[in-house]
């Protein structure tokens, strides 16, 4: 796995809707184990509306109701995330539900502040890390997801998943679109849930 994200300045949008900008991230999955590619709109679990995206030697799902790309396996194989419906039940951190998966953040969090615009480090921004999405097909091996605007920071995220051709691997591209009128500055932050197996490696920049 590998990972690409620096913190920049997210530009404003132009009130005339001309130009505007976006910080960008972008993660490479890797898995070694047909080469066709299919989307599927699948139920998982009690959520009526997944997308499954699979070339026959690797398949990912995105949950449009969670904000996150949820479940990445080879065929038959275990998966990559944890996941509290298929990993043995939920966890907390204080009244934040953890529902693993891959999932996002804005940074730093020293920076966050609460609906009141008090500096307040926790918890996170729900439009933008698990409130429902909209959904898109790119294509036959992409689909994106948008976040609702965040009504304390007034950003919003796409968040882009595609598969390979042909091969086990995997693209997430993060974009973090700033629905303002004035610069902001923040950085993207990429979480994600694993199994207690094992062992994570992620190279990355030096920022």
């Amino acid at each position: 796995a590998g990972s690409c994200v620096g913190k920049v300045p997210v530009p404003h949008r132009d009130p005339k809707g001309q130009g505007g900008g976006a910080a960008l991230a972008c993660i490479l999955f890797l898995m070694s184990s047909s080469a066709f590619t299919k989307v599927e709109k699948i139920p998982y679990g009690p959520f009526p509306a997944a997308y499954r995206v699979g070339n026959g030697a690797l398949e990912f799902t995105v949950l449009p109701a969670l904000s996150r790309l949820m479940s990445q396996k080879l065929p038959g194989g275990p998966e990559l995330f944890w996941n509290p419906d298929f990993s043995g039940g939920k966890t907390k951190f204080e009244s934040w539900e953890v529902l693993g998966g891959f999932y996002n953040w804005i940074a730093p969090q020293n920076g966050w502040v609460n609906d009141k615009g008090e500096l307040s480090n926790w918890p996170p921004d729900q439009d933008l890390e698990r409130n429902p999405c909209t959904v898109k097909i790119l294509d036959d091996r992409t689909v994106m997801i948008t976040t609702p605007m965040s009504k304390v920071y007034g950003l919003h995220f796409d968040k882009i998943y595609r598969l390979d051709p042909a091969l086990p691997r995997a693209e997430v591209e993060i974009r973090l679109h700033n629905d303002g009128l004035k610069p902001v500055r923040w950085s993207i932050w990429n979480l994600a849930g694993v199994p207690c197996r094992g062992k994570v490696f992620i190279p990355g920049l030096n920022v």
